[in-house]
């Protein structure tokens, strides 16, 4: 994926406007049955209702592992507080390429329970380290075209800094814990790409993302 980030503040720091993206899909995955990919055991899932408007989820949701387009500027708000001083934005967009190939689109496929689970463990783990930070995190499956938005983070802080490395952190340990695989469709043929292989209780992991963060 191509990554984009942005942060806004009230205080003296660099503003940088990311691209909006709309939901306009209400659809979500409620897994049933498994069936078995190159690398791991994926979930096929069956669609289950959003609220007719999408902005009515997100105002209730923090996490969500969704098949909607994401939509950031409501999860922005969602963070944001009378007390907030800065908010950092983080999406993570389908590029046309990818080790020599070019990529014609990419499939998302998650375990929603543990996918939804794991993003909360983020969130908390992030609050625990950071106290001061609100965190919302969406990220969405099924198939996506060049250029849409697989992942939509948002940190809100009093202080930058807070808002900027809990957003960091965010992204690094979903691609170390969140259960979530990507299928990769290019000119000639497709792959699978192994997705998170880190065990959540793993310190090391974890103090590696937290590394990461606070660079």
């Amino acid at each position: 994926m191509r990554l984009r980030s942005s942060a806004s503040s009230n205080i003296d720091c660099t503003s940088v406007t990311t691209r909006a993206i709309r939901g306009r899909k209400e659809t979500a995955f409620a897994c049933s049955v498994f069936r078995v990919s190159v690398f791991s055991l994926v979930p096929r899932c069956r669609e289950a209702e959003f609220p007719a408007d999408y902005n009515q989820f997100v105002a209730h949701n923090r996490t969500a592992v969704t098949t909607a387009e994401l939509d950031l500027p409501a999860l922005i708000r969602l963070v944001d507080a009378p007390a907030t001083g800065a908010v950092a934005s983080f999406v993570g967009l389908v590029r046309d390429h990818n080790q020599g190939r070019r990529v014609l689109h990419l499939v998302y496929e998650a375990y929603q329970p543990l996918a939804e689970k794991a993003l909360q463990r983020i969130v908390d783990e992030a609050l625990e380290r950071w106290p001061t930070v609100t965190l919302a995190i969406h990220h969405r499956t099924g198939r996506l075209s060049i250029g849409e938005a697989s992942v939509a983070i948002a940190a809100s802080s009093p202080h930058r800094a807070d808002a900027f490395a809990a957003c960091r952190y965010a992204i690094e340990r979903i691609k170390q814990i969140v259960p979530i695989w990507k299928h990769e469709y290019f000119e000639g043929g497709d792959v699978w790409i192994e997705g998170a292989t880190a065990d959540p209780e793993d310190v090391t992991a974890r103090e590696a993302a937290m590394r990461i963060a606070c660079a």
